[in-house]
């Protein structure tokens, strides 16, 4: 899989981060007629572009450099009404734009960016500046990485399905219930995405920055 991949290329080059950036530029929802209104749509059912796509690249970002110790964020609605299945007009209130500033408890900043109402689909960018080196997997799926003084390689592209790692993880679960094993990746792990979630919707209501450590 394509990040298994750019995780273990940063763990050889990379070195401490100093500059990390996730990008996402999609298109899906650019226009009210692109998407009808559905949960998804919804702040109050959970909707919005952090919970369906924010929060693998928060766990990206505390897999491949540890905890982080503050976030600022902002959220948009680019498209703030939608017709429903039945054709009514309705207000959407979760976000379909985002971005997150973050500081790395051991150093270094990362942003983490999405648009889904652009009018030109890009895809998706991961670019880390290293100590040490550089890694990128570009909206291709090519994965280009070298270390100070070298030129970059590259590989790919590199295959990337969603509905593939979900089946990975949904029978490591299913096997952690039956045999009574550890589950991969651990409920300790989703805990501590779920607390960097947390504090990027209170940085985001509040406007200001978030120290991660206090929301427990």
């Amino acid at each position: 899989m394509a990040r298994e991949r750019l995780i273990e290329r940063i763990r050889e080059v990379a070195g401490r981060p100093r500059m990390v950036s996730v990008s996402l530029v999609h298109s899906d929802h650019e226009v009210p007629e692109s998407r009808p209104f559905t949960w998804v749509q919804d702040a109050e059912m959970g909707g919005g572009r952090l919970q369906g796509y924010g929060v693998h690249d928060l766990d990206l970002l505390l897999e491949a450099f540890g905890d982080v110790e503050a976030v600022a964020a902002a959220t948009e609605v680019g498209v703030p009404e939608r017709a429903d299945a039945e054709g009514v007009a309705r207000s959407v209130t979760a976000e379909d734009t985002y971005a997150i500033l973050m500081r790395f408890a051991s150093g270094g900043l990362a942003t983490v960016s999405l648009v889904a109402t652009a009018r030109h689909k890009r895809g998706d960018v991961v670019e880390v500046l290293g100590s040490e080196g550089t890694v990128r997997l570009d909206a291709d799926r090519r994965l280009w990485w070298g270390s100070a003084g070298e030129e970059l390689t590259c590989e790919g592209p590199l295959e990337a399905s969603s509905s593939d790692a979900f089946a990975r993880v949904a029978r490591s679960f299913s096997s952690a219930i039956r045999e009574g094993s550890p589950p991969d990746p651990s409920l300790q792990e989703a805990l501590r995405v779920q607390a960097l979630l947390d504090a990027v919707r209170a940085a985001d209501t509040q406007r200001r920055w978030v120290e991660v450590g206090d929301m427990g």
